[in-house]
């Protein structure tokens, strides 16, 4: 991601993920990645933390 589109991407979790299935995956990937990319057009925001 910071090669291709200039966002330093970290993910820290307090705790061990629960196992999803294939299409909660999916979903939760594309939305994480619309995110981010709605985030790259922001070009003020310094960091977003997500909990």
């Amino acid at each position: 991601m910071l090669e291709l589109h200039g966002l330093d991407v970290e993910l820290i979790t307090g705790r061990t993920m629960p196992a999803l299935d294939e299409d909660l995956r999916v979903l939760l990937f594309q939305v994480v990645r619309e995110l981010l990319f709605n985030v790259k057009s922001m070009p003020v925001l310094i960091a977003l933390p997500l909990s």
